[in-house]
């Protein structure tokens, strides 16, 4: 084999975070950065941007009020952040990855359930 000495054996953890290194000014990273795999706080990331991106996602903003909505039909208020937030912490879960892996699911039906 040629240049023997240049191959390598790592986890994919190590793997992944070399390449994601190697893209960081292409992301807007700082050169120096941590991983981060606290699932709640990336919850709350998402959550929070998916409420920034209303304003450009009209598409968005009127599926989540109609959901609002819906909650407040069925009395149990308007505030859908916790509905979100726990559907959230669900795609992290490895029964709910396998499940919509298996069949399509509607991301209405999976936040009525909620």
């Amino acid at each position: 084999m040629h240049n023997y000495g240049q191959f390598g054996v790592s986890t994919l953890d190590h793997f992944f975070s070399k390449v994601l290194r190697g893209f960081a000014r292409e992301l807007d990273l700082p050169m120096k950065y941590d991983i981060d795999v606290d699932e709640v706080r990336a919850v709350e990331v998402a959550v929070d941007k998916l409420y920034d991106s209303l304003s450009s996602d009209k598409q968005l903003k009127t599926w989540l009020e109609d959901f609002a909505f819906s909650k407040m039909d069925a009395d149990k208020g308007w505030d859908i952040d916790r509905n979100l937030k726990e559907l959230g912490k669900d795609l992290f879960k490895e029964n709910f990855r396998k499940g919509i892996g298996q069949r399509k699911v509607s991301l209405v039906a999976l936040l009525s359930s909620y």
